[in-house]
């Protein structure tokens, strides 16, 4: 009875030593076998040279270099051929392959004997400005050359590309390989609301949509179409922007909640006034009384009347020029701008260089300058030159019907969902 008592007990702690060796080995902690040394090893190789087929054709394609000439292309793909290189520079068709565009890919069909049996040419729109792009295809008939034209079918893809703003806008969209075409549309698009060469910081973010368009049958990048949509995420502002084409074939940018982004204008620099001279060329001046022309629309008021700024723009000139008096000069865009003469006060911080808004007030009616009353004397600019703002001002633009509305907000959430998807995946693939 003891000695099967004492069994079990021995048996028992034998266990308990066990499990508590088995604790201690799986705690203790792993050391990793060194790596064994990297060894070099070179073997030489050797290339035996394959013979070309000297049966049936096959196919050469070559990228137009910046200086080629026809001899030297007709190298590139072949034996020079001699009786092609003169019916290129006769044929009326085929003297169209003389304007050789550098970038372009050029395919050919050779035979074994290193012949050249066709060849197929992209003219892009730039050779027919008021035909679609073709493609030029010359033939071996026999031992004749045809020349003929067939329409030149484009592959379109949509491209999503981010950039981070390090230095300025076109450095940081070229790193991110966004073409100049489409990089030069943003400012266009946002010119009023804020100067791409001054107001961007480093870090902020631009995200774009823009379609390409690719020869299936050509090596070269694809050429840039339209500008899609468009996001620019500043310190302190945010723009966005979303192609939209209406019924008939008609479009243009609006922002993500379908409001337009085409800048309308006032019909009027004051609420309650009356017109006492309008746009002429040929009018007696008041003070001088000889006949002069009238380069704008004047308004008379009451001085201290508020004058406001017909669009939002960018302060151009604030100060004195002869004959205006005080003057203000709003520059709403690229092409047009408005002048305000004759003011008795120039409104504070209405200086060179400030923004201004729709509406907001840039100062008060006087009679400075050449002036017999007080009054504003009212310009609408384009390119420089003085337009009757009355035939020139554009309409307001006309709100999405519901059903556009409807199009708009489809479309729109696609080309978000690709600008997110990105950011995205750029995340996941950082982490």
């Amino acid at each position: 009875m003891q000695t099967s008592t004492g069994k079990r007990l021995a048996s028992a702690l034998a266990a308990a030593l066990s499990v508590a060796t088995l604790t201690a080995f799986a705690v203790a902690p792993l050391t990793e076998a060194p790596l064994p040394p990297n060894l070099r090893i070179i073997e030489p190789v050797v290339l035996r040279p394959q013979a070309l087929p000297t049966e049936g054709e096959f196919l050469r394609q070559t990228v137009i270099s910046r200086g080629e000439s026809l001899g030297s292309l007709f190298r590139k793909l072949g034996d020079q051929d001699r009786e092609l290189g003169e019916f290129v520079r006769t044929d009326p068709t085929a003297r169209k392959l003389l304007g050789l565009q550098p970038g372009t890919t050029v395919r050919a069909e050779v035979n074994g004997q290193n012949q050249i049996k066709s060849l197929s040419y992209p003219l892009h729109a730039g050779h027919e400005p008021d035909q679609p792009p073709l493609r030029l295809e010359l033939k071996r008939d026999g031992s004749q050359w045809q020349a003929s034209l067939a329409p030149l079918v484009m592959d379109r893809t949509l491209v999503t590309r981010t950039a981070t703003i390090t230095s300025s806008l076109f450095a940081a969209a070229d790193h991110a390989g966004i073409p100049d075409a489409i990089t030069a549309r943003i400012p266009e698009i946002f010119g009023s609301e804020m100067d791409f060469h001054r107001d961007v910081q480093q870090g902020d973010r631009l995200r774009v949509v823009y379609e390409t368009f690719t020869d299936p049958m050509n090596l070269s990048d694809g050429q840039p179409g339209k500008l899609l949509a468009v996001e620019y995420q500043g310190q302190n502002q945010r723009l966005e922007a979303v192609w939209f084409e209406r019924e008939g074939g008609e479009g243009d940018f609006y922002n993500f909640d379908g409001r337009t982004l085409r800048k309308t204008f006032l019909r009027s620099p004051m609420e309650f006034t009356r017109i006492t001279s309008g746009f002429t060329n040929g009018r007696r001046h008041p003070v001088f009384r000889d006949w002069r022309v009238h380069k704008g629309i004047d308004y008379a008021a009451p001085a201290g009347t508020n004058i406001r700024t017909i669009g939002e723009g960018v302060v151009e000139f604030s100060g004195v020029q002869r004959g205006y008096g005080n003057v203000v000069i709003v520059k709403h865009d690229r092409e047009r701008s408005t002048l305000y003469a004759h003011m008795r006060r120039i409104a504070p911080r209405v200086v060179e260089g400030v923004k201004v808004s729709r509406g907001q007030v840039i100062g008060q009616v006087g009679q400075t300058g050449w002036a017999s009353g007080p009054h504003l004397h009212f310009e609408f600019l384009v390119n420089g030159e003085p337009n009757d703002p009355a035939a020139v001002l554009p309409p307001p633009e006309p709100p999405l019907d519901r059903e556009a509305l409807a199009r708009f907000q489809d479309n729109t959430s696609e080309l978000l969902r690709r600008m997110r998807w990105q950011d995205e995946n750029q995340l996941a693939a950082f982490e």
